[in-house]
């Protein structure tokens, strides 16, 4: 498929949420998750800094950059124009997913998907999250290239991942 082919109906840009979030977010938010998942393990690397604790209560705001529908499947999409080491070669897989730890883009595309499966259940009387979500893509646009992967990320968490963040983000109210 292309982008450029979605017909207005089949797309949703910049798609606004809010999560309310207390102190101790992170350290809460690792023992919720089921051990050994990809957020999980990321959380664990980056819970114990003090840089990252949360210490008021309040929200966590975020832009979708993009739903869309394809087949029957809603992904999400968001676009980055990191440059990573500015040349072509260097927007690998390997370097991919290097990036999307270090700038917590593991973090914020969960986030994304937690919204946007809640967005769907509001709106799907017979959503599914294996029959509705299709997944994530990050498109890194300078390494991206006609005819190659290169400069794409693309990941579907597992259901218990999302519900169990869902459940989670539910409880901080």
């Amino acid at each position: 498929f292309s982008l450029q082919n979605l017909e207005k109906t089949d797309r949703l840009e910049e798609m606004e949420f809010h999560f309310p979030v207390q102190p101790g977010f992170l350290p809460d938010l690792i023992s919720a998750l089921p051990t050994g998942c990809l957020l999980e393990s990321y959380l664990r690397g980056v819970g114990g800094s003090e840089r990252h604790r949360i210490e008021t209560a309040g929200y966590l705001k975020g832009l979708v950059d993009l739903i869309f529908r394809v087949d029957g499947k809603h992904y999400v999409l968001d676009w980055k124009s990191n440059k990573l080491n500015g040349r072509l070669d260097g927007f690998g897989q390997k370097e991919l997913e290097r990036e999307m730890l270090d700038h917590h883009y593991v973090l914020q595309y969960h986030l994304y998907v937690v919204a946007t499966h809640r967005f769907l259940q509001s709106r799907l009387s017979d959503y599914s999250y294996e029959e509705h979500f299709g997944g994530v893509y990050y498109l890194f646009t300078r390494g991206m290239q006609i005819g190659s992967q290169s400069g794409i990320f693309r990941d579907r968490p597992d259901i218990s991942v999302i519900e169990a963040l869902d459940q989670f983000l539910a409880q901080a109210k």
